[in-house]
């Protein structure tokens, strides 16, 4: 790896030209905040070796804080994909295999049954016809609904990935595994389980010391000091095409 970069900040005119449009990252992303569609943005423009950022509008528009360097955002269901290079980075170690059976590494997860209706109406719970596996945990196609009651229960940042899995182990299938594509956090928190039995260590120290440090990734973290969630993007979203809320 080499000497890390940091991005000149400007409105993207040295680039304009490179991307292909008369206009600026900055100027273009200006026009969306003046019609009241977003709060602010920042965009990052690589081309041919050369890197630029613009900050338009605000990070909070509840105080005025602009959009700078420092601004940190939540990245939400983005943790996903460490997850799987997490699983990944563990098959190429051959601690796991992608069609192992999740109950290789969490046993009581063969307890879990598909809710079904029955002819008379009833629910009933059934084993699955298929195991799920890993493949299919990280493919969103494990049976699970998006969350377990556990979780909407307690809020799943509160629950440790064993917690987790106690969840999962008590919420019913919708259906049997590689039927259907749901996008589901339960499945992933498995993976990210079954990672944390592998290597004997708690999943966020596992991905500090496979990823954050190798690749000096020193704003990213699941546990942001106070100095950083003073920096945080007001989240905000765009209702019916209207003003942000």
């Amino acid at each position: 790896s080499g000497p890390t970069r940091e991005a000149p900040t400007t409105d993207g005119t040295a680039l304009t030209g490179l991307v292909r449009s008369d206009e600026s990252p900055a100027a273009a992303l200006q026009r969306f905040v003046d019609r009241g569609e977003i709060a602010g943005a920042v965009s990052m423009v690589a081309v041919s070796g050369k890197v630029e950022t613009a900050f338009v509008g605000l990070a909070d528009p509840t105080t005025g804080r602009p959009f700078d360097a420092k601004t940190l955002f939540w990245i939400a269901s983005m943790t996903k994909g460490f997850c799987g290079a997490a699983v990944m980075s563990c098959v190429d170690r051959g601690l796991m295999n992608l069609d192992d059976p999740i109950e290789k590494y969490i046993p009581e997860i063969s307890n879990v049954h598909v809710e079904e209706k029955g002819p008379d109406g009833k629910t009933v719970l059934r084993p699955p016809k298929t195991k799920m596996t890993l493949r299919m945990c990280l493919s969103h196609v494990a049976g699970y609904p998006f969350c377990t009651p556990l979780a909407l229960e307690r809020g799943s940042r509160s629950l440790s990935m064993e917690e987790h899995v106690k969840g999962a182990v008590e919420c019913p299938l919708l259906r049997d595994p590689l039927v259907r594509h749901q996008y589901s956090n339960v499945d992933i928190n498995l993976a990210g389980r079954v990672v944390e039995i592998v290597t004997g260590m708690p999943f966020e120290d596992y991905l500090q010391k496979t990823f954050f440090d190798p690749l000096d990734m020193k704003d990213i973290t699941f546990y942001p000091t106070a100095e950083q969630m003073s920096n945080k993007v007001y989240v905000a979203r765009v209702k019916d095409g209207g003003h942000y809320e």
